[in-house]
Order: structure tokens, then C-alpha cells, then sequence
């Protein structure tokens, strides 16, 4: 008998593997996880199964769960305030700090809130549906459908890696995001925090993209007007002045217009805009997105801008406003978009029931690996009829040229011969570089489902592709699908050279670092703006002791580590409590071939035991293969070739 993998929630697990997803028993230590429900608890009399944690905020805990009702994967959200309330030695109960009754009941009230505000919005189909909610524990839970897909700033970088999207496509890919948002202000509701990070793109059934709006936890509203219980709700670069002043009632639709101009802006610049206290302080100036470079008729920069204007009584009032504007600047048709049903009474706080089925939309987004907590699996790449012709030319040389020469000198016995030679190349090339000959020059490589190379995985594909089914799996490329040999050996396609998500993480969305300040140690390790047209320099960090062991950080050349996404491209999460907001930078030197580390924290960071504490100092020389310690974690730090 099986037993229940905690990642898929199917009962799969065999040994030390999940038969479906390939990924091992979920690692779990009261030390570690420490106020985290282990997997395998159950819910409401057993109607739900808890299983991995896949995110974690200050205000509450996101696992994957079994809804044993309907037999579904869900995201299932815990309210757990880590400053209100501790978890009891039983593992599940949660006790009130003494003096925070009042706050966490309150508090407990405005997180239910939340689950009615979705409960009134699941009707449309690019907004996250709420399916139930519980009370047990002495706290609150809400399960939501759980969702494949990427964010949107990693999906545009997967699809746009040398360059930003065109003005004409970001505006395509959010119309649906705008239809919804005209959806939520007819009911009454903001959302409030618009950005690339909360919005996901799953696929619908002819595999388009279809964006999914999540993280309504700053949409606490009194449904019949724009009364806020969390005024103060603001992220940077994407929030209005209004909302970083924390007045409730200079806040309306034009604030939630502001943060879906300032993502267009993102998309189609690949850069984040100024943030409004900058502006508002005569620090930086919104740079128009022509000014970096993005592809987009004048018309439609004007009213784009026009959408971030600082004073929002003259800035773009409505969404529907903004939308016809733009879309017409573009030439992109405008579809009526989905109307919202009489608002229903409002159920009660503590109990929502189970959506029936039929009342539902159709929802097409295939079986996830990736939830409503914005947790990002690594990039998938876009399938280019480009680069699959590239790797089919140079896969028929080679299978030519092996299969060729062994039946012209030994006949039919010779074609086994050919296959073993074709093997052996295939082999060779995949160990060193993860890549066939005909992938690494269509740009491509291969990673196992937990986005490591596997060399046993690669093996059996050399064996596979280079027998009949090579040529079958280029023609179910070309028309779309994927190929079996990598289906049976369990990898898939990534660009080189794109970033990497970590599976467990959340996404990291963050400070962009300027590289265009040169700096320089006592070696001449010197820092250089690089190309937006060349992949950056990337490294890998493997934890190897303390919070973060056996977890693995992609770091590219400028990134920020830290606890905070706001400020970190690379997020290590509530694991590692030492870690600081923004800890430490890693800076690449093109012309020495050196990576090197300036410390941003009163923590510091130790190289090979030498700890450096001078902050924000000039970078530091990281050797290829030293040992660093951030926090109370261990790397070793191992130079991408």
C-alpha cells in the first residue's frame, strides 16, 4: 500500500519516491519548522489532509491539502500570526500570547473577511476561487483551488529572456487581469496589491496563457464602499502615494489603475518603476518606458504614464477607462468583459460552504506543482518552432552520421552498432553539459522535476533518444506536445541561462540593483553594467549545515539575499531567522572571471571562516567551491560555468 505524498496529495509514494512527481518524503523537524503543522494532519474530522508547507507570511501559513470531499488538491491558508500566537506542544493547537486577545480576534475577524471577499468574486474565471473554510484549532483556515503556473515576472522572463515583452502582448496578456479588476470595483472591492507577483499564469485548454489574480489578504472591505480595515497596505514600486499615506478615503479604483500600470510598466521595461515615495520626495523621476528602451507607440506611453500620475485625483480614474485607452492606442480588440452578479448576502464569517461544481466556471489549468502561495517551479520554457528546428537539423546529422557509417561497414548489425555510438555521444554530452549537441545550440538543457541535473535520469534519455523514438519526440515538438523519451525519464526542457525559482520558495520579486556603479577591491574585482541582450552571470549555493540544508540558491550577478522579497531577489524565507531583510549582494567581474559579496546586514557574511562585517563595503572575492555562511546557514558556493 502507498502511502499519501505530501507534495501532489496522491496516495503515490513508493520508498523514498512519489511515482507522480518524483519528489521525495517532505523533510520535517519541530526545530526547523517550528509553529508549522507537520504533514499528514488532519482537518474537520479527516475531510482534510494537510501536506507540505508552500509558503509563509507574517500573518499566516499556506500548505498543499487533500480536500478528501472532493478529492482535490487545494492550497489550504492558516491563520497564524507569528507575533500573536505560538503553537502548543500537541502540534496543531494555537495559543494567544497573553495581552493579544482583543488583536487576534479582531485580527482573526479581518482574515475570514478575506475568505468572504473571494467567496463573492469566484464567479469569475481569472480570479482564485475560495472553496471552503474551517474553524478549528482555536483559529481559522480557507482552502482555495491550487494553481499551476508561474508569476508573471518569471513567466515574462521565460518567454522575453534577452529583451522586455512588446507594449501590444503585455497588453493582451492583461486584459483579463483588467476585465477581472472592473469585475471586483462594480462589487465594491480593491484589491490593493497589484503586481507581478500576484498574478499567476496558468493555461487554459488549448494551452494559452490565462492569468489567475491572487492574494486578496489587502482586499479587507466593507463590500458597499472602499472602507479599509488594513489602510496601510502598500508594496514598493507598485503602490500609489495614497496608499503609502495609510488615508483610507483617498483610496478607490485609480489606486488599484496606478499598480496595474506600474506591471505594464515592468513587463514591457524589465525594469521596476521609480517607487511613488521617490517621486513624491523629488528623488528619481518615473523615466517614460521609451526611455529604457520598450517598444510602444507614443500614444500609448502617454496614457500609460497617465495612469501613474502621483496626484490621483489627475491621474486615470478607472480601470475600464485605462483599458479602452489602451487598447485602442494599441489596436488590441476589446472583449466585454465578464459582468458581476448582484452582490449575494454575505454569508456568515465562520462557515462558507463547498462550491457546488456546476455553479462553477470551467476552470481548464492542469494538475499543479505550484499554489495560490506563490511558490514557483523552475521555468518552463516557451516552445519555439525556432529552436526545435535547430535541434531536429543537428539531431538528424548526428543519428544520420552514426546509423550511416555502422550499416555501411557491418549492414543491419551495424545499425545496433550505430544506435550504441549514437548513445554514447548523446551520453557524453548530456553528463557534461546537460545538453544533446542539437539542444545546446538551440539553447536549450535539461533538469529533473526538481529543477537539479540528474545524471542517471540522463543516461536513460541518451539510451532512449537516440533509438526511433529520437525522431517520434521531434515530431511531437513541432506540433507541440511533449516528448516521450523525456517523459519517461522524468526531465524537461529549460532555456540556459534563464534564472531559476527554487520549488519551495515564494516568488522573489525585489530591489533592482543598478550595476552601472563601478566598485573595486584590493584585488581589482570591479563591477559592470552588463547587456540586457546576454543571460547574467549565475552561481549556485548549496546549503550544507543550519536552517537551509540541502536547499539550493541560484544567485545571478547583482542579486540581493534576504528575508524580505521587496528587497531580495533571492528569498530564503522564515527559515533562517538571522538572515537580515536585505543580507548580502553578489556582484560578478566580468573581466577578471571573479564573483565577489558585499555584506548589507549588521550580521555580516563569513568566507572561508573570515568574517566580514564592514557594511555595504566594497565587494569581497568569493573563490569557486568556498564555504559561506549567511545566518545560520552554510553554503558552498560553486561558479556556474
Amino acid at each position: 500500500m502507498q502511502s499519501l505524498c505530501y507534495y501532489c496529495m496522491t496516495p503515490t509514494m513508493a520508498g523514498n519516491t512519489c511515482s507522480v512527481c518524483g519528489r521525495p518524503p517532505v523533510p520535517f523537524s519541530k526545530e526547523n519548522d517550528a509553529g508549522v503543522l507537520p504533514p499528514g494532519t488532519e482537518l474537520d474530522n479527516g475531510s482534510v489532509v494537510v501536506g507540505a508547507k508552500i509558503g509563509r507570511g507574517g500573518f499566516g501559513i499556506t500548505y498543499c491539502a487533500l480536500d478528501r470531499q472532493s478529492g482535490k488538491r487545494v492550497a489550504l491558508k492558516e491563520f497564524m500570526p507569528n507575533h500573536l500566537v505560538t503553537r502548543l506542544a500537541d502540534g496543531k493547537e494555537v495559543a494567544v500570547v497573553a495581552g493579544n486577545d482583543d488583536t487576534y480576534l479582531s485580527a482573526r475577524r479581518s482574515f475570514m473577511r478575506e475568505a468572504n471577499v473571494l467567496n463573492k468574486l469566484r464567479k469569475h474565471p481569472n480570479i482564485v476561487k475560495v472553496l471552503f473554510t474551517l474553524e478549528e484549532n482555536n483559529t481559522v483556515y480557507y482552502g482555495m483551488e491550487f494553481l499551476e503556473g508561474d508569476n508573471l515576472a518569471v513567466w515574462a522572463r521565460n518567454r522575453y529572456p534577452k529583451k522586455p515583452m512588446p507594449a501590444k502582448e503585455a497588453c493582451s496578456v492583461m486584459l483579463p487581469v483588467m476585465d477581472a479588476l472592473i469585475f471586483c470595483h462594480e462589487i465594491g472591492v480593491l484589491h490593493r496589491d497589484i503586481s507581478p507577483d500576484n498574478i499567476l499564469i496558468c493555461k487554459d485548454a488549448q494551452g494559452n496563457p490565462k492569468p489567475k489574480l491572487i492574494d486578496f489578504g489587502a482586499a479587507h472591505v466593507a463590500i458597499e464602499d472602499f472602507t479599509h480595515t488594513f489602510p496601510n497596505v502598500r508594496k514598493a514600486y507598485f503602490s500609489p502615494l495614497e496608499q503609502m499615506s495609510g488615508n483610507s478615503n483617498d483610496q478607490g479604483s485609480w489606486s488599484d489603475v496606478y499598480s496595474l500600470c506600474a506591471t505594464i510598466y515592468y513587463l514591457i521595461t524589465g525594469r521596476f518603476p521609480v517607487s511613488a515615495i521617490e517621486m513624491a520626495t523629488g528623488t528619481a523621476r518615473l523615466q517614460p518606458p521609451s526611455e529604457h528602451g520598450a517598444r510602444i507607440p507614443e500614444n500609448a506611453e502617454d496614457v500609460l504614464m497617465h495612469g501613474m500620475v502621483l496626484d490621483y485625483q489627475r491621474r486615470i480614474q478607472t480601470v475600464k477607462e485605462f483599458r479602452d485607452e489602451f487598447c485602442k492606442a494599441l489596436d488590441v480588440e476589446v472583449t466585454e468583459p465578464v459582468k458581476s452578479a448582484p452582490p449575494r448576502p454575505e454569508p456568515p464569517p465562520q462557515v462558507l460552504p463547498p462550491l457546488d461544481p456546476a455553479d462553477d466556471p470551467e476552470d481548464p489549468c492542469p494538475d499543479p506543482v505550484q499554489s495560490n502561495a506563490q511558490v514557483t517551479t523552475v521555468e518552463q520554457l516557451p516552445r519555439e518552432k525556432r529552436r526545435i528546428f535547430i535541434r531536429g537539423v543537428i539531431y538528424l546529422l548526428l543519428a544520420g552520421a552514426c546509423y550511416g557509417t555502422g550499416y555501411c561497414f557491418l549492414g543491419l548489425t551495424g545499425l545496433l552498432f550505430g544506435w550504441l555510438v549514437f548513445s554514447l555521444v548523446l551520453m557524453i554530452s548530456l553528463l557534461i553539459s546537460g545538453s544533446t549537441p542539437g539542444m545546446a545550440a538551440a539553447g536549450l538543457r535539461f533538469v529533473d522535476r526538481n529543477g537539479s541535473e540528474n545524471n542517471g535520469r540522463m543516461i536513460l534519455y541518451a539510451f532512449l533518444n537516440a533509438s526511433p523514438l529520437g525522431l517520434l519526440d521531434g515530431m511531437l515538438l513541432l506540433a507541440g506536445k511533449d516528448g516521450l523519451c523525456s517523459k519517461i525519464c522524468g526531465l524537461r526542457y529549460e532555456s540556459r541561462g534563464l534564472r531559476k525559482q527554487m520549488n519551495d520558495s515564494p516568488p522573489t520579486g525585489g530591489e533592482k540593483t543598478d550595476p552601472k556603479t563601478a566598485q573595486e577591491t584590493e584585488t581589482g574585482l570591479k563591477t559592470k553594467p552588463h547587456s540586457s541582450e546576454m543571460p547574467r552571470p549565475s552561481a549556485t549555493m548549496k546549503g550544507v549545515d543550519g536552517p537551509m540544508k540541502g536547499r539550493n540558491l541560484n544567485v545571478f550577478d547583482g542579486d540581493i539575499l534576504g528575508r524580505n522579497p521587496e528587497k531580495a531577489q533571492v528569498v530564503v524565507g522564515g527559515e533562517d531567522a538571522t538572515v537580515g531583510r536585505a543580507h548580502c549582494r553578489f556582484v560578478y567581474a566580468k573581466t577578471k572571471g571573479k564573483w565577489g559579496i558585499v555584506n548589507l546586514s549588521s550580521n555580516g557574511v563569513a568566507i572561508n571562516g573570515n568574517r566580514i562585517f564592514e557594511k555595504e563595503g566594497k565587494p569581497k572575492v568569493i573563490p569557486d567551491g568556498a564555504t559561506i555562511q549567511i545566518g545560520k546557514s552554510t553554503y558552498t558556493f560553486k561558479v556556474k560555468q
